[in-house]
């Protein structure tokens, strides 16, 4: 099934139910959520940085600040 298929397949509004029984099924644990958030933090935080550091060099390139 494609992601395209999932994403048709998803219904916008679930049950709490239906809900309840889709978290259950992740089997997450109580610190998951909190280790994902800062993985995230971790992989995009450095680029961003990168990203900001080439707009500022160009800046100071072509002297606009």
């Amino acid at each position: 099934m494609s992601f395209f298929e999932r994403w048709r397949s998803l219904s916008r509004y679930k049950s709490k139910q239906a809900l309840d029984a889709h978290n259950e099924k992740l089997d997450l644990e109580k610190g998951d959520m909190l280790a994902m958030v800062l993985a995230g933090f971790l992989v995009f935080l450095p680029i961003l940085l990168v990203i900001a550091l080439i707009l500022v060099l160009l800046l100071l390139f072509f002297r606009a600040i």
